[in-house]
């Protein structure tokens, strides 16, 4: 879908600022706020999910305990155990 970066000069999201500025009418408000709330968290599934709240976490792990992880890991998940 081709979505244009500025309509009548405007950019899209100034547009629809300048339209939710002309609503008055609470039920219409309401719907609207109803729609966002349902697409705005499902838009971080389409954009990169949550990378930023992971990245917040980066360097708090020093390479020892990452590594005695990440052994750990192997160790205990990586085996079979069993018949299958």
């Amino acid at each position: 879908m081709d979505i244009p970066s500025s309509i009548n000069g405007m950019t899209t999201k100034d547009k629809i600022l300048s339209d939710l500025k002309g609503i008055s009418d609470p039920v219409i408000l309401n719907l609207i706020l109803e729609f966002m709330q349902i697409i705005i968290p499902n838009s971080s599934k389409t954009s990169g999910g949550n990378s930023k709240t992971v990245l917040a976490f980066a360097g708090t792990l020093d390479n020892e305990s990452a590594l005695e992880i990440s052994r750990t890991i192997n160790e205990e998940f990586n085996n079979i155990e069993g018949e299958w």
